[in-house]
C-alpha cells in the first residue's frame, strides 16, 4: 500500500506539471524530490523495495521537469540531500546495493552534465558538472569508504572491492572531465580546484581507512593523469608520444607556476601522507601496505619526471636536477626510518 501511494504521488505531481500545467517547474521539482525523500524514509520501516523505488524516483525527478530557462545548479544542489539520505539509510540498514545505486546515480548525473557541457558551450554548465563530480565523489568516499572502515585494527585491514570500484570509477570520470577542451570553456581556477579537491579526497580516504588504502594509490594516479592532460600553452601542440620517448619533449603547460605548484603539492603531499601512515601502521597486512608504499615511492618520482618533460621541454635543467637530488635525499631519509623498524620485527608494512 505504501508503494502504491508513492507511485500515485509521483504520478500526480508529474501530471500536474507536465500534462495539465497546474504547477510550475520549481514546484514540481521540489514536490518530486520530497516524494522521493519520503519514500526513502519510509523504506526504513517497509524494506528495500520501497528504498529502490524512492532512489529511482528521486534521481529521475530532474528529468521529469521541463523549464524554459534550464540551469544545472539546482540539480547539483538537489542531489546532495538525496544522496546523503540514501547513503544514511544504506548505512543504517547495511544495504550495500542502495549505496552502490546512489553512487551510480551520482556518477550518471555527473556524466550527463559533462555531456551537456560539450553542446552548451557555456562555462557555467561545465563548472556545475565539476561541482557535481566533486560533491558526489566526496559523499561516496565518506559513506562507502571512511564511515564503514574508520577505526578498524590495522592487522584486520583487508581490501574493499566495492568502495575501491566506486572511487576508481569517479577517478576515471574525473580524467575524462579534465580533458575537456580548454579553448571552448576556458582553463580557469575551477579546473585546477576540482582536480586538487578530488586528489585530496582520495588521499585522505586512503589514509583514514586502511581497508581502502587503494584510494591513495588512486589519488596518485589521478594527480599524474592531471599533469598529463593539463592543457598545453599552444593548442596545436598535443601530446606526441614519439617526441616524448625519443627526445623527452612535451608541450609546455598553461600557467607553468600553477602546474609546478600542483605537481609539488600532489607529489610530496601524497608521499608524505602514505609514508606517515605506513610508518604508524607496522601491523598493517600486505595489501594496504603495498598501496601505501607504492603511493609514497612512485607518485613524487613520476610527478618530477612529468614536470621535467613539460617545463624543461627536453633541455638539461639545473633546477630539475637539484629537485631530483632533493627527492633522492628524502627517499634516503625515509628508508633510514623504515630500516629501524626491521629491528622490531619483519612485518609486511616494514
Amino acid at each position: 500500500m505504501t508503494g502504491a501511494g508513492v507511485v500515485a504521488a509521483f504520478g500526480s505531481v508529474y501530471a500536474a506539471h507536465a500534462l495539465y500545467g497546474f504547477i510550475g517547474a520549481g514546484a514540481a521539482f521540489l514536490a518530486l524530490g520530497a516524494v522521493g525523500l519520503a519514500s526513502l524514509a519510509l523504506a526504513s520501516l517497509h524494506g528495500p523495495a520501497l528504498a529502490g523505488l524512492g532512489i529511482v524516483g528521486a534521481e529521475a525527478a530532474p528529468l521529469l521537469v521541463s523549464s524554459d530557462h534550464p540551469s544545472p545548479w539546482p540539480v547539483v544542489l538537489y542531489l546532495l540531500p538525496v544522496a546523503i539520505a540514501a547513503y544514511a539509510l544504506a548505512r543504517l540498514r547495511r544495504w550495500l546495493w542502495l549505496a552502490l545505486a546512489t553512487a551510480g546515480g551520482g556518477f550518471a548525473w555527473s556524466f550527463l552534465l559533462f555531456g551537456q557541457s560539450h553542446g552548451a558551450h557555456e562555462p557555467d554548465v561545465y563548472h556545475a558538472a565539476l561541482a557535481m563530480l566533486v560533491s558526489q565523489a566526496a559523499l561516496a568516499a565518506t559513506f562507502m569508504a571512511i564511515a564503514p572502515h574508520r577505526g578498524g585494527a590495522d592487522e584486520d585491514a583487508g581490501f574493499d572491492p566495492s568502495a575501491t570500484g566506486v572511487l576508481a570509477a569517479f577517478a576515471a570520470l574525473a580524467v575524462l572531465a579534465l580533458v575537456q577542451p580548454p579553448d571552448a570553456f576556458g582553463f580557469d581556477a575551477w579546473w585546477i580546484a576540482a582536480a586538487s579537491v578530488l586528489v585530496a579526497v582520495l588521499a585522505i580516504t586512503g589514509v583514514v581507512a586502511a581497508t581502502v588504502a587503494s584510494a591513495i594509490a588512486l589519488a596518485g594516479t589521478l594527480a599524474l593523469a592531471t599533469l598529463a592532460v593539463w592543457p598545453a600553452a599552444e593548442a596545436a601542440r598535443a601530446l606526441d608520444l614519439y617526441a616524448l620517448v625519443a627526445h623527452w619533449r612535451w608541450a609546455p603547460p598553461l600557467y607553468p607556476a600553477n602546474f609546478i605548484g600542483f605537481a609539488l603539492a600532489a607529489g610530496l603531499g601524497i608521499a608524505a601522507f602514505a609514508a606517515w601512515r605506513l610508518l604508524q601502521g607496522e601491523r598493517l597486512s600486505a595489501p594496504p601496505a603495498i598501496f601505501y608504499a607504492s603511493a609514497a615511492g612512485l607518485t613524487p618520482l613520476a610527478a618530477i619526471l612529468a614536470a621535467d618533460a613539460r617545463i624543461a621541454d627536453g633541455a638539461p635543467s639545473v633546477t630539475f636536477a637539484s629537485a631530483a637530488c632533493l627527492l633522492a635525499g628524502l627517499y634516503a631519509f625515509a628508508a633510514s626510518r623504515f630500516q629501524r623498524g626491521l629491528a622490531r620485527g619483519d612485518r609486511p608494512a616494514t
